[in-house]
């Protein structure tokens, strides 16, 4: 499901993930185990450094399911990702 809204997330992912030292390619690849584990859709198990970058930089908005994701990968709360409450839950990852 993409995202309705092309505002980005509320919390600044990218921010977070450089104080953490990760790369971009780190929450790619904990993103890819999460749905290797069946914690996230399956559909993310090929996700890649570039496509982080891309949703990082505006360039291609990142679906529900990704952001979902990339809040796990960073022990964040996937609601948290979003200003509108009313926005899937992580169980609909």
């Amino acid at each position: 499901m993409p995202a309705t809204r092309p505002t980005g997330p509320q919390v600044p992912l990218r921010l977070i993930r450089q104080l953490r030292g990760w790369t971009q390619e780190d929450v790619a690849s904990k993103i890819r185990d999460l749905a290797t584990e069946g914690v996230v859709s399956d559909s993310l198990a090929r996700t890649s450094h570039t496509t982080i970058s891309n949703a990082e930089k505006g360039h291609k908005p990142a679906s529900d399911r990704l952001l979902i994701a990339w809040a796990m990968a960073l022990d964040l709360d996937p609601h948290d990702v979003w200003a509108d409450k009313t926005r899937p839950s992580a169980k609909a990852a």
